[in-house]
């Protein structure tokens, strides 16, 4: 927990007392802001990163022993959920301390498990794609990290929707995790409801990719001890 508080703690400095990002009217501020879209994101960049070498790295028990390696991806993807819950009920001590809570819309909390599922199968299906082709083409872990790290700053975290230039609004649009991050701020903070056709692109999206992860880690795994 110490390395992603610290993340937390420098941009939540960086973006509120130097940039002075502008949120509008909304009824939060910036350090919640940034808290409802940080924790998911850390979560998920860390197992999609950790799962693309995860089969290499275990390669003695894929190799060396009867092991179902496709639960090397899930026990990744769930122990970034572990880290975000953490993070989460952290920040709800805070809201309960700060008496931003319990307020008029705690109710919408019974909605949180939908996008937790949904990000739960996005990862998951992500992190089996690239565990699989990682095995076979081993720059792919370069390739993950710059890409995740371009993903970040084109995801509205650090900064609210209303400053993306109008060009850009269809990338945003685009962006799965674009909704993921205004359905969290829904939900805990009480924000105005995310455009629903968003969370349903995002649900349609992780159902698609955890069926396509799943399917080419099936195939490729059988030539697994070959190549690790």
């Amino acid at each position: 927990m110490i390395n992603p508080l610290a993340f937390f703690v420098l941009y939540a400095v960086i973006f509120s007392q130097v940039i002075k990002v502008k949120l509008g009217d909304v009824p939060y501020n910036f350090v919640e802001f940034l808290f409802c879209g940080l924790w998911p994101w850390l979560a998920f960049s860390e197992a999609v990163a950790r799962s693309t070498s995860t089969v290499v790295d275990n390669g003695a028990m894929v190799t060396k022993m009867i092991f179902p390696s496709e639960i090397l991806v899930p026990s990744l993807v769930l122990s970034g959920l572990v880290q975000q819950f953490i993070g989460f009920g952290l920040f709800f001590l805070a809201l309960i301390a700060l008496g931003h809570w319990p307020g008029p819309e705690m109710w919408r909390l019974v909605l949180l498990p939908v996008p937790i599922l949904f990000q739960t199968l996005f990862t998951m299906g992500l992190g089996w794609l690239l565990a699989g082709i990682y095995v076979f083409f081993r720059d792919m872990g370069q390739i993950v990290g710059t890409a995740l790290l371009a993903w970040f700053l084109v995801t509205p975290i650090i900064y609210p929707l209303t400053l993306v230039p109008s060009g850009f609004k269809v990338v945003a649009a685009l962006n799965p995790f674009t909704h993921l991050v205004e359905a969290y701020r829904s939900i805990i903070l009480g924000s105005p409801w995310p455009h629903w056709g968003g969370l349903v692109y995002f649900g349609a999206a992780a159902l698609f990719l955890f069926w396509v992860g799943g399917q080419a880690f099936s195939r490729l795994k059988k030539d697994f001890a070959d190549a690790v």
